[in-house]
């Protein structure tokens, strides 16, 4: 901050103090003070005042310096708030609380931010491994003759695995992309059986649905 500036920032006070000086001097003058005495008590005035001053910008400079260094040592920024010191002043005490609020809700969204960056992260390496398996079956299917059956299954549960990492992409706007309708459980359930029929027979087991109810849901994120 420049000594301007800091000026600037006081200039409310520093109209006010120059009103009071004026009309001291002009009281003073109708009580017969003499000149110099006016003279001398306006030039004492006015070095208090640029004493008052050069204190005041010389202590705002020594705890924007302080901030600076802590700001530049921090790796995340937005944890400056937590190390703020508490002004002394009450105003300042008013505004820090609310900074504080402010800043705390900032750290909570940037924590909650890095947490399900982890868990996305944590859970695309999973699902790259689990990819490796229908892949590698289907190479070494293709290997032995390709079996088209064989081929069918394991191309099948590929094509689960990237349903999955869909969903799981989409599942912070989910409220923006699901279309809830009313729908017939046997209708989805039956459709649902149909699209893994594949694995099922493989795998050795049947499904059966009997009866039927009302639900309302989006037939596509089931």
């Amino acid at each position: 901050m420049k000594f301007s500036e800091y000026v600037a920032s006081k200039a409310i006070t520093l109209c006010f103090l120059g009103i009071g000086a004026l009309l001291a001097v002009i009281a003073l003058g109708y009580g017969g003070a003499e000149a110099y005495f006016l003279l001398g008590a306006a030039a004492l005035f006015f070095a208090i005042v640029f004493a008052w001053l050069i204190c005041g910008f010389w202590l705002v400079g020594k705890r924007l310096n302080r901030l600076n260094r802590l700001a530049e040592g921090l790796k995340d920024r937005y944890l400056l708030g937590e190390l703020l010191p508490v002004p002394q002043d009450p105003i300042e005490k008013k505004y820090f609380s609310i900074m504080k609020s402010v800043s705390r809700s900032a750290v909570g969204a940037a924590e909650e931010a890095i947490r399900e960056k982890n868990e996305y992260c944590d859970y695309v390496a999973s699902w790259i491994h689990e990819m490796k398996t229908p892949l590698t079956a289907c190479t070494l299917i293709l290997s032995n003759g390709g079996d088209p059956v064989k081929l069918k299954r394991e191309l099948k549960r590929a094509d689960n695995l990237t349903e999955s990492i869909l969903y799981y992409a989409k599942m912070r706007t989910i409220e923006k992309d699901n279309v809830i309708r009313k729908a017939s459980a046997s209708h989805v359930l039956n459709a649902a059986v149909k699209s893994q029929m594949e694995l099922l027979v493989a795998a050795g087991i049947s499904v059966e649905i009997t009866g039927d109810f009302t639900v309302y849901t989006d037939a596509k994120a089931l």
